[in-house]
């Protein structure tokens, strides 16, 4: 229990300092005063001000959808805080729900290209997918792909199988887009002094 509380403390930290400045720089201190507080003390103690970043809600938010190279991990943690039973052994890839390139289709009207393009690469457009499954969903449409989702051993692709609509649109990035945030920033929380 210790080890998963330490791994959580350290993960939170680490990935609130990379989502506010994406440098090695930010993180090699919590390592160090870990260490040394360790150590020293016998007791963990990050000495970062990731509670201080957190607190700024509106700037981290901003940071949070802008932090592209952190999606894998972002995803990834969103993946076993909403799935704990989650298998950890499967070889998989970034799955774009609604595809990266497509002829577009009728029901898609008021959605341009150029606005298209911030959400297909948000982090609520993605998700885990073994690779062969995301091969097969390729380009197709949502409704397509929810027959490949059925068939993978992510439990969320499975969720997201017995999704009631058949078109996957920008409402739907957006309103995941702040399922993850949500759930992220609480786990965030809970594991930041």
């Amino acid at each position: 229990k210790n080890h998963e509380n330490f791994l959580a403390k350290i993960i939170a930290n680490f990935l609130v300092k990379l989502i506010n400045k994406p440098t090695i720089a930010e993180v090699k201190p919590i390592v160090f005063n870990a260490y040394a507080s360790l150590y020293s003390k016998g007791e963990l103690n990050f000495q970062t001000d990731s509670k201080q970043i957190l607190e700024n809600e509106i700037l981290f938010k901003e940071q949070f959808f802008k932090a592209n190279k952190l999606i894998p991990a972002l995803l990834t943690l969103n993946l076993y805080i909403k799935y704990p039973n989650q298998k950890t052994d499967i070889k998989a890839e970034i799955e774009h729900i609604f595809p990266k390139t497509t002829q577009w289709r009728p029901s898609y009207t008021g959605w341009d290209k150029e606005e298209a393009k911030s959400y297909i690469e948000s982090i609520g457009n993605k998700m885990w997918l073994e690779k062969r499954l995301n091969i097969k969903a390729g380009n197709n449409y949502f409704d397509e792909k929810k027959e490949k989702y059925k068939k993978s051993n992510f439990l969320e692709a499975q969720e997201l199988s017995k999704y009631t609509k058949n078109d996957w649109l920008k409402e739907d990035i957006e309103k995941r887009n702040e399922e993850i945030y949500n759930r992220l920033v609480d786990f965030f929380k809970q594991n930041i002094d």
